[in-house]
């Protein structure tokens, strides 16, 4: 478990004080996928490297797998563990990067077996060691080849093997896949995935792509300039986004980036329809299939012309969306709404040039 509290972090800059994190607190459980997601500058990188102390906070605390690793005292104080304590804790972290950081001269089984330099194995179980971790990300046949002669995925797999050298119960993963093409970043993910589930691996991801979180994620916390904006279970963040910055971010992957075009054509498409209008419906896991929408059509004698849909799938189900032309008689509109209602569809009329 990753506990984080009040966590604060200014830099002092020439050019002025720049506030990357302010307050903030959250908790990761034992065996979560967690991830954070911002704009470029809004403190989610700086936020990851406090929890290992890449980075040296201002103020507020840290406790991993039950062990505070820096805390402020009631006089302001940041208190840190020692330092070969801290180490020892650091070594149940591990981290990849957008950019590998791997060692270029050295080999794919060199530079997996680096973390193991100082650890007191023999060569003998370094080898074996190395070797189970190879065959767990498959690359057991990359073990005397250079980085130069990987693809940017291969990289990232020697760099997830590396970073699981000592066995850490913890992996933070800063915009691992950024660099990556879609194929690569899906089979890293599908990487990730699995460790989290056949090691019991918690996991941090730093994204700024909302596909990433949706793909993998049980919770999610988005930033916005150094604060925690929305936090809480992915499939209502998906769902049901709270705060501006989050309704984009799904907006951008839900398929539903088109829906302002059609709004825009609101008079055009309404035009000679009898009480036109346009209604977003949302189906989540206890909704009714999209065959309801038919059968309401037919029962009320009603249109529901569909411009727009589509249905994501997530770790915690499925959610569809919809945009429909409703027209007909007006009471036969409204009761076919307060149908769809009881069988827990969400409908929002929208009234204006643009949808959530």
């Amino acid at each position: 478990m990753i506990v984080i509290k009040n966590l604060s972090k200014v830099y002092h800059l020439k050019s002025g004080d720049v506030t990357a994190l302010e307050n903030v607190s959250m908790t990761v459980q034992e065996g979560e996928i967690f991830g954070v997601i911002g704009n470029s500058g809004a403190g989610k990188s700086t936020l990851v490297r406090c929890i290992n102390l890449l980075e040296l906070p201002d103020s507020g605390s840290v406790t991993v797998n039950g062990t505070t690793l820096f805390q402020t005292e009631e006089n302001g104080t940041l208190v840190v563990l020692p330092e070969k304590e801290l180490n020892r804790q650091r070594r149940q972290i591990g981290m990849i990067f957008q950019h590998f950081n791997l060692l270029d001269r050295s080999t794919v089984f060199d530079n997996v077996a680096y973390p193991l330099k100082y650890s007191g194995l023999t060569r003998k179980e370094i080898r074996r060691r190395v070797g189970e971790l190879l065959e767990l990300v498959d690359l057991k046949d990359k073990a005397s080849v250079y980085p130069s002669q990987l693809s940017g995925g291969q990289k990232q797999r020697v760099a997830i093997a590396r970073a699981l050298a000592n066995n850490p119960r913890v992996l933070l993963s800063d915009e691992a896949t950024s660099a990556l093409d879609p194929d690569a970043t899906e089979s890293i993910l599908q990487l990730l995935e699995k460790l989290n589930r056949e090691l019991g691996l918690t996991i941090v991801i730093i994204t700024h792509e909302m596909a990433v979180i949706r793909a993998i994620c049980d919770k999610v916390a988005v930033m916005e300039q150094g604060h925690v904006v929305e936090c809480g279970d992915t499939y209502r963040i998906f769902s049901r986004p709270r705060a501006e910055i989050t309704r984009r971010f799904v907006s951008s992957t839900s398929g539903f980036s088109q829906a302002d075009k059609l709004i825009a054509r609101w008079d055009e498409i309404l035009a000679g329809k009898e009480n036109g209008a346009f209604y977003l419906l949302l189906f989540t896991r206890d909704s009714l299939s999209q065959a309801t929408v038919s059968r309401i059509s037919r029962e009320y004698g009603v249109d529901l012309d569909i411009l727009l849909a589509n249905i994501e799938l997530l770790r915690g189900g499925s959610i569809g969306r919809m945009l429909v032309a409703a027209s007909g008689n007006g009471e036969s509109i409204q009761a076919a709404l307060r149908d769809l209602k009881q069988h827990h569809v969400e409908v929002r009329e929208v009234t204006g040039y643009a949808v959530d």
